[in-house]
């Protein structure tokens, strides 16, 4: 529960936050909140247990930027947390718990994270990432405070380089082509939260904004929407 003037959840918001399932997936059209659902649900972790360590991620730092950390500091009280690094983007709260402000670029940047855990990770447009990185930041998710649970969460839209993938873990209930130990999959871990434009009360009604979705180029529509075209067995990820 969410006791703060500062984030109010839309209900489908309310609805990722209450799933108690290993890996989440925020997914579907753009404008529900789902960046600032993964944003605040990184710093409610890491509030309310001591001593615990979040990572938040995008892919490059230009995205990371204009996003998850534009929204840290527009709408996060400085009174909220202890200090915040410049430097490393890592936030630290006045319990002794961080949030951490990342990104991976090249395929081979997840490794910096190599020895570190972290009880939440979130990663925003989980399908601009690929499935070696989904796995590999998967061994991160760790934790040894007593009391702490463990998880991974996305947030995204169709398209890019983790299209297939996401969709198979997701919606298809498949681990995908290239998934270590496939045997080992449990559909049961993961659970797809279906994001659509009237979730969110701002744009539900916003007919302006619906009209410049509708004129966009096939691809750019079906990624604001939320539908898949290529590559898949159904053509909607709603």
């Amino acid at each position: 529960m969410f006791a703060s003037d500062r984030y109010k959840p839309f209900d489908r918001q309310q609805q990722f936050h209450d799933s108690t399932a290993k890996y989440r997936l925020f997914g579907g059209a753009a404008g529900p909140g789902k960046t600032k659902a993964l944003l605040w649900e990184a710093i409610q972790q890491a509030i309310l247990l001591d001593g615990v360590d979040t990572l938040l991620l995008r892919r490059t730092f230009p995205e990371l930027e204009s996003s998850l950390l534009a929204q840290f500091h527009r709408d996060v009280p400085r009174s909220w947390y202890k200090s915040y690094n410049e430097s490393k983007h890592v936030v630290t709260w006045t319990n002794g718990s961080t949030t951490r402000f990342g990104y991976c670029r090249n395929e081979s940047d997840v490794y910096q994270y190599q020895g570190a855990e972290f009880l939440f990770i979130g990663i925003d447009e989980l399908t601009h990432f690929t499935l070696k990185q989904w796995q590999f930041l998967t061994s991160r998710n760790r934790c040894s405070v007593p009391g702490s649970v463990c998880g991974m969460a996305g947030a995204t839209n169709p398209g890019n380089v983790g299209h297939a993938w996401v969709k198979a873990l997701w919606v298809d209930k498949q681990p995908p082509a290239g998934f270590e130990r496939g045997d080992l999959y449990d559909p049961r871990d993961y659970d797809f939260i279906r994001a659509r434009i009237n979730d969110n009360p701002i744009y539900a009604n916003d007919t302006e904004y619906r009209r410049t979705l509708e004129a966009l180029p096939e691809h750019l529509f079906s990624m604001a929407t939320g539908t898949f075209l290529r590559g898949s067995t159904s053509t909607s990820l709603i």
